[in-house]
């Protein structure tokens, strides 16, 4: 029986062979997992490590050596004094470096304990659900990640990809926020709603509730609310590139479906294919860009999306040599 104390005893380094053993094996399920890094930051906030005021100590270090210095110049030759200093400055430059790398190698180690991180490779989806009980849908090549010690105080994860949220409403407790590397953040109201965000930009459709999105535009920070039924596009300089309405519940019906197209231009697909399966894809005829696609697609393999997307366009689409061609027959 793995216990908080006997886990503590562990954190300390006191730990026998037997019971480290038998705490790997504890570890191996994964809602072991989470009372781990729990009570991991439990007994750091009990037991804090030492961190060395390296400032102080290294003044002190300083002069120290300095005041020896003094003591042996009268009877040092001075190029003698020279290398002597030359030596003592790179040595005292060495032991901060090796200091600032040790510190720094910490940081991340515990970082690595306490964010939760889940990944989607390419095809593939995932179904979530988060600690305080919401859902979501992570959709192929993307990341969601969150901080095991503090979600249920702050309800605030980081997405970097495609997902399809389902957020649980919960009393008097904070709003959901999710975040991305590109500067825009959705401030959640109980709700359901679809978010993609990657490099050439963002886009939100709202289903259910309310949110209000957040984004910098170069220096400014802007706030827009959504009501259900409205779809907003930014731009990777984040600028609002479109604002419309869309049926919400057409949109909930079909949140597990990989591709969803709406007159969208065949040259779209210049984007979808490399985002979601790693492929680039070529169209040999620009007129062929043009072309616009309608409808939905529930797949889970890349030939069975090209075998649909051939059949309705009536081109010859065909995977060589790890790219995809779309050509006429």
């Amino acid at each position: 029986m793995i216990t908080k104390g006997l886990l503590f005893e562990y954190f300390a380094g006191n730990s026998t062979v037997l019971q480290k053993r038998m705490i790997e094996s504890w570890l191996i399920k994964e809602e072991n997992k989470e009372k781990y890094y729990i009570w991991l930051a439990e007994w750091e906030k009990e037991y804090p490590q030492y961190l060395p005021d390296v400032e102080f100590k290294l003044g002190d270090y300083l002069f120290q050596m300095n005041e020896s210095n003094k003591s042996k110049i009268s009877v040092a030759y001075k190029s003698k004094g020279k290398k002597s200093i030359k030596l003592f400055h790179f040595l005292a430059y060495a032991a901060v470096f090796i200091l600032f790398v040790s510190l720094s190698f910490y940081i991340l180690s515990f970082q690595k304990l306490i964010i939760k991180e889940v990944k989607t490779n390419f095809g593939e989806i995932k179904e979530i659900t988060l600690p305080d009980g919401s859902e979501l849908t992570l959709y192929s090549n993307s990341r969601l990640s969150w901080s095991w010690l503090n979600f249920n105080n702050s309800r605030i994860v980081q997405l970097d990809g495609e997902a399809n949220f389902k957020i649980k409403h919960i009393s008097k407790a904070t709003k959901f926020k999710v975040q991305t590397k590109n500067h825009v953040s959705i401030i959640v109201y109980g709700t359901e709603f679809r978010f993609f965000t990657r490099n050439r930009g963002s886009k939100i459709e709202l289903n259910k509730g309310l949110i209000k999105l957040q984004y910098k535009e170069g220096e400014k920070t802007k706030t827009i609310a959504l009501t259900p039924g409205e779809s907003i596009s930014l731009n990777k300089e984040n600028k609002l590139t479109q604002r419309s309405k869309f049926n919400p519940l057409r949109n909930i019906e079909i949140k597990k479906h990989r591709f969803v197209f709406d007159n969208t231009p065949l040259s779209e697909l210049k984007n979808l294919i490399p985002e979601n399966f790693g492929l680039k894809i070529i169209i040999t005829n620009k007129e062929f860009e043009k072309l616009t696609l309608t409808g939905t697609y529930t797949g889970n393999s890349l030939n069975e999306l090209i075998t649909s997307l051939s059949e309705v366009t009536g081109l010859n689409i065909y995977k060589y040599h790890g790219r995809i061609y779309i050509d006429s027959y």
